[in-house]
């Protein structure tokens, strides 16, 4: 792996720990529910970082895609998404993620990393 990854790498780890510690013993239910009408709920959250992971993943240059795409596309925002997967598949789906990710950076080579991404960001 390259060693600019290492960081990302870590990240990616921690933040998979913190997602099971985060979802452990959460039905549904209580997984769906918004604390208050300015507050998103987990299940909102977690979707969201599971299409960040994929949209990381695409951006990347591997062809993985989400299996709740069009559901997440069609939500602009937490009113709009109307049927959440469910946690115990969402939570499967990352950990497949985590790994094909894992296993692709460390697979990208120098000159990958220092190609332009063709996406425009306001930072480097």
């Amino acid at each position: 792996m390259d060693e600019r990854l290492q960081p990302v790498n870590t990240i990616l780890k921690v933040n998979t720990g913190v997602l099971h510690l985060a979802l452990e013993g959460v039905d549904q239910a209580t997984a769906e529910r918004r604390p208050n009408d300015r507050t998103n709920s987990m299940a909102y959250i977690a979707c969201h970082a599971l299409d960040a992971r994929f949209y990381m993943l695409r951006l990347s240059g591997h062809d993985m895609t989400n299996p709740w795409q069009e559901r997440f596309d069609a939500a602009g925002g937490i009113s709009d998404m109307k049927e959440y997967p469910p946690m115990y598949e969402l939570i499967t789906v990352w950990d497949e993620l985590q790994e094909v990710t894992l296993s692709h950076l460390a697979g990208m080579s120098a000159a990958e990393l220092d190609a332009e991404a063709g996406q425009g960001f306001p930072t480097d």
